[in-house]
């Protein structure tokens, strides 16, 4: 029985630690791509925009659309999604030239990725529609529509 005492309150101790050191941490200022993602109004068939990777040269955000079925939800086109895309990513670039950098001289990876959700198949699994890419191309300096 002592043993197991003296774990438990190893662990407890343990776990103590842990908590306090997570709640410690400092926060961060909003990032560039945060900044510019934050600042776009959402348009009416628009469910979020999440970013799925930041590192320093390379960005995915993915754009979804309100899902089938839903009030106020629409069928997207293929010209919806491309027009989306391009807009999302053309304000991410406009804030990083912002904050300084060079995206073509950057070599910076920019992506903004699109979906809607269509409810369920007939095995009840949920059905994505996806769209494709915005891509931002630092060879040409130019964004391409990637379906």
């Amino acid at each position: 029985m002592g043993k197991v005492s003296a774990m438990l309150r190893r662990a407890l101790i343990l776990l103590t630690l842990l908590t306090v050191h997570a709640v410690a941490q400092p926060t961060s200022e909003p990032t560039p791509v945060a900044q510019a993602v934050a600042a776009i109004k959402l348009k009416p068939n628009w469910q979020r925009i999440e970013i799925t990777e930041e590192k320093p040269t390379s960005y995915r955000l993915q754009l979804y659309y309100k899902p089938l079925g839903q009030r106020h939800s629409h069928v997207v086109s293929r010209a919806d999604a491309t027009a989306d895309t391009k807009e999302i990513a053309g304000a991410v670039l406009d804030e990083l030239k912002k904050e300084g950098k060079d995206p073509a001289k950057d070599r910076i990876n920019l992506s903004v990725w699109a979906q809607q959700d269509a409810g369920r198949g007939m095995t009840g699994k949920p059905l994505t529609r996806p769209f494709g890419s915005t891509v931002y191309n630092y060879k040409s300096d130019r964004l391409e529509y990637r379906p």
